[in-house]
């Protein structure tokens, strides 16, 4: 969240559009900086949070962005959940990688990237949706990585479906 108010550092990095990831009492709108394009995924990082019902609206602001070659800062409270889980939505819709391959990239730059059980459930159903109706991950398998206590967690799942 720090980097969505440091409004030198959105201003010399060229940010012109941000995606919100955090409901508006943990960030008003009123912390919205003037000038700068936003779109809100109004959603709590907790499992039942309808953030499928975000995910084509939020990969297509920040397409529109991409496409012009203006970088889009998506971010939540910690970076760890609700913004990757729109991350990695984007990345499946619209550069065509399956979630799989997605959130290997999104952890190897982020290692603390993980979505919660909710959420990564409905990245499967939204990649199913957005691709060949195939899902490249097997949900059970996240479950049972994502219980692992983090000291004896591996850096990334096994989540191939078998």
């Amino acid at each position: 969240m720090a980097a969505a108010t440091d409004v030198e550092g959105i201003q010399s990095q060229g940010l012109g559009a941000i995606c919100c990831c955090c409901r508006t009492i943990e960030f008003p709108d009123s912390q919205f900086i003037p000038g700068v394009s936003y779109y809100r995924v109004d959603v709590e990082d907790m499992s039942r949070e309808p953030l499928d019902y975000f995910l084509q609206e939020a990969t297509e602001f920040i397409h529109s962005h991409i496409v012009r070659e203006q970088p889009v800062l998506v971010h939540c409270r910690a970076g760890v959940s609700r913004s990757a889980s729109v991350v990695l939505a984007y990345l499946v819709a619209c550069q065509r990688m399956s979630l799989a391959d997605a959130f290997v990239l999104l952890r190897s730059r982020r290692c603390i990237v993980t979505p919660n059980l909710g959420f990564f459930e409905q990245l499967s159903i939204w990649e199913k949706e957005v691709s060949d109706g195939v899902s490249s991950v097997d949900c059970n398998k996240y479950n049972m990585w994502f219980g692992t206590p983090e000291s004896e967690r591996t850096a990334l799942p096994d989540m191939r479906p078998d």
